[in-house]
């Protein structure tokens, strides 16, 4: 998602001791780390597993016929567009021939 993963320096006192819920921030949320061992791996140097949720694919572009019948006979506007899946948008323009044939 383009955000890089860090967290501030604490200066606090030697041997004061952090707070579980703090403690979970800077592993979990600041570093955005799989868990608390990957958090220790990484200070190891090792590689590291990332929590963090995968780009979904995007959606293969609606075919030219498809576009024509939607902008033309529909007179849909490209958001209203953009929001429709493959099926959405070919049921619409085989409803709008089924509309055409039984109007005819």
């Amino acid at each position: 998602d383009r955000e890089s993963s860090s967290t501030m320096i604490s200066h606090g006192k030697d041997n004061e001791i952090v707070a579980a819920a703090t403690w979970t921030k800077v592993w979990r949320h600041q570093l955005r780390r799989g868990g608390e061992a990957e958090f220790w791996k990484g200070l190891e140097g090792k590689p590291v597993q990332y929590d963090i949720p995968p780009t979904p694919e995007a959606a293969p572009p609606l075919p030219d016929y498809i576009l024509r019948v939607l902008r033309n006979k529909l007179y849909h506007s490209e958001d209203q567009i953009a929001q429709l899946s493959l099926e959405e948008a070919q049921e619409r323009v085989d409803e709008f021939y089924r509309r055409e044939i039984l109007d005819g």
